[in-house]
């Protein structure tokens, strides 16, 4: 189970190639991504088992619609892997993103909240710096937590903008491996295309002040 408790934290919510070969996976309707060769989709009734898993321990319903994983593994969410969620809330204004400040608050409750949720399996949860990346429209940040029974795990975090939401990417690796893999989860975040329509259209709208916004 520790190995699973990582995936609390979502309850909330940088380059080098990922390799000489890689394929291309659909996602269903929802966007394209790029994975190593040596990565795999992981099936959806793992991901089911998963969310069941998740929701046992904590009470806290969490859906999961993508996940992939490196085949160097035995089983199924071992390090290194990454999940994806598809945030349907409507399109966000860039200028929400930019009020860092206000999300890492955020943030640093929630990780509270999951560590009282899972015991003494997670501890010393803590986020790295804010950065928004304008030109890909995507907020980046990283994850450090203690798990019991694995050690120290590190994980990427990116929320990419979509006409329709966020597509948010969660790439994890024990902690003493997180160089090693970090360009490759951020190489796949990266490669993310949603579908033309649902690609991020800026608005001059999107960081003009609100009493202007209102005018419009």
């Amino acid at each position: 189970m520790a190995k699973n408790i990582i995936a609390f934290i979502h309850i909330v919510f940088f380059s080098l190639p990922i390799s000489a070969s890689e394929n291309v996976l659909n996602a269903g309707l929802d966007y394209q991504i790029s994975l190593p060769d040596d990565w795999v989709e992981i099936p959806r009734d793992e991901l089911d088992i998963y969310q069941s898993n998740i929701q046992e321990k904590t009470g806290q319903n969490q859906t999961y619609d993508y996940g992939y994983q490196s085949d160097n593994t035995v089983n199924w969410f071992e390090y290194p892997y990454a999940l994806v969620q598809i945030r349907r809330i409507g399109r966000v204004s860039e200028d929400k993103l930019k009020k860092y400040k206000k999300i890492e608050s955020g943030f640093e409750k929630e990780i509270d909240k999951v560590e009282s949720f899972a015991g003494d399996l997670l501890s010393n949860g803590e986020m790295g710096e804010l950065l928004y990346e304008q030109d890909a429209h995507i907020l980046w940040s990283t994850l450090s937590m203690d798990v019991n029974g694995v050690g120290k795990v590190k994980g990427l975090i990116s929320v990419k903008l979509t006409e329709f939401g966020t597509v948010q990417f969660m790439g994890y690796s024990k902690d003493e491996n997180f160089l090693h893999y970090e360009p490759t989860f951020r190489q796949m975040a990266y490669s993310i295309k949603p579908s033309p329509n649902d690609i991020y259209k800026p608005r001059l709208t999107d960081n003009a002040p609100a009493i202007f916004r209102a005018d419009l």
